[in-house]
């Protein structure tokens, strides 16, 4: 509507030091790639997620390959990304395997950051396939949408969150709940910090502008720009704290927009 780093070995010599000193874990992890998992599950929890259910063919995304279903489509290379020649292969497969309007569900591994996670969401829209679900690891998911710019219309509140290294703005394109310069709401999320504050504020405009629960579709709808480092962990929490705050409906029609 975004780089996996796969940390390559350290060239070895032909005869190895008679006395090794302890290594880094960084240097560690670089001379053991296999040794890492290959999917690091998303695990969030909170009442913006909904249950899994009605879902279409499954996308994984892990540090080493992509798989649709059980099905190997491509390995990610060191650059984080997938073989250029091995692009088409992913839609051509989807579209063998979805036979309905079924959301694409998404798994991601929660390392990998955006600017990542965009490029499959944009290979997905140029294929056809808009309606996704995210999937947080715990049985839960958040639907999304790739829309067309066009199609983000010009009507209602539009607010918008902005995630740009740890900090979170709230904001509307309409400007009637503050504007990208003045937002409404601006915190840090550094160290582990929720986006309670968010969630919080953004109760708020509900329970102010439709106190009687009753509004237009277009006022359901949220956009979000995150930064290309942000990790899918992270995305997923942010997503989960715009859609719900308990029982109180928030803005569950979600926009992800290109990385900021």
């Amino acid at each position: 509507m975004i780089a996996l780093l796969v940390l390559a070995c350290s060239a070895c010599k032909d005869k190895a030091p008679a006395k090794q000193e302890p290594q880094p874990a960084l240097q560690r992890e670089r001379q053991k790639p296999a040794d890492r998992p290959s999917l690091e599950a998303v695990d969030v929890a909170g009442p913006g997620l909904v249950p899994a259910s009605g879902l279409g063919p499954k996308i994984t995304f892990s540090k080493t390959e992509i798989k649709v279903d059980d099905q190997s489509v491509a390995n990610v290379g060191d650059d984080g990304w997938i073989d250029a020649t091995r692009v088409q292969a992913l839609t051509r497969l989807l579209e063998t395997k979805a036979n309905s309007d079924a959301p694409v569900a998404v798994t991601l591994d929660a390392t990998i950051p955006y600017r990542r996670v965009g490029q499959l969401l944009d290979l997905l829209k140029r294929g056809g396939f808009r309606n996704l679900a995210l999937m947080s690891g715990n049985g839960k998911m958040i639907p999304i949408e790739l829309p067309d710019s066009s199609e983000l219309g010009k009507t209602g509140l539009r607010p918008v969150v902005t995630l740009e290294r740890n900090d979170v703005s709230l904001w509307s394109a309409s400007g009637q709940e503050g504007t990208r310069a003045k937002p409404k709401l601006k915190f840090t999320v550094a160290g582990g910090a929720s986006f309670a504050p968010l969630t919080r504020a953004l109760a708020d405009i509900v329970q102010k502008r439709w106190p009687d629960g009753k509004r237009a579709a277009e006022d359901r709808a949220i956009i979000v720009q995150l930064d290309g480092n942000q990790p899918a962990q992270r995305l997923i929490q942010l997503l989960a704290a715009v859609r719900a705050d308990g029982s109180l409906e928030l803005f569950p029609n979600i926009f992800l927009a290109g990385g900021v």
